[in-house]
């Protein structure tokens, strides 16, 4: 089943979208250097609608400062969409927590996240 992120994000003011770069934003790169990057293009044009929105966008992943020096200057396109990269980070998995704000329905919660399958994209 896919995520409906899109349900998410018309539903929250101004959230921080945490991204991971291989295999979600781009696809993924065993090889970055001798291997050009490629950028999942539907995966950058939501997300472009999301920081028009006023989304703060965050790539997280695992590759070196300057492998990621050398991606931003070979997709020149990332750097009007990412606002804070998140380098140098252990290739295991990433965990959000974060609290949750009463409401007179219940419980808003601040911490959502989707798995989706790598390379494939998903719909925003």
């Amino acid at each position: 089943m896919e995520p409906d992120v899109k349900e998410e994000m018309d539903s929250n003011q101004n959230p921080t979208v945490f991204v991971d770069l291989d295999g979600t934003l781009i696809k993924q790169n065993y090889a970055p250097d001798t291997v050009p990057d490629v950028l999942i293009q539907e995966v950058y044009d939501g997300m472009l609608e999301w920081k028009k929105m006023g989304a703060v966008i965050v790539a997280t992943t695992a590759r070196s400062q300057k492998h990621v020096d050398c991606m931003v200057n070979a997709l020149p396109c990332l750097k009007d969409l990412i606002d804070m990269f998140l380098y140098n980070l252990p290739v295991g998995p990433r965990i959000l927590i974060n609290d949750t704000v009463r409401t007179a329905e219940g419980y808003e919660y601040k911490a959502i996240a989707f798995n989706i399958e790598r390379d494939t994209g998903i719909i925003l």
